[in-house]
């Protein structure tokens, strides 16, 4: 990504049926900017997502 954004997996994903739940951060190339995200993937009968939702605020992001 041009801002220098890796993303890291912070907990083992969690899958439930048909959904998958997992936290992971963005860090960037400033060091000590971060974002913590919470995703929430759903899927279809044919293993396509079908919906996805990420879960972070301003209390998730430091460093900016």
């Amino acid at each position: 990504m041009q801002t220098g954004a890796k993303l890291h997996l912070d907990e083992p994903v969690r899958v439930a049926g048909d959904t998958a739940a997992f936290a992971f951060h963005v860090s960037f190339a400033k060091p000590g900017m971060r974002v913590d995200v919470i995703d929430l993937f759903q899927f279809g009968e044919d293993g396509k997502v079908v919906s996805m939702k990420a879960f972070f605020g301003p209390t998730n992001m430091t460093g900016f």
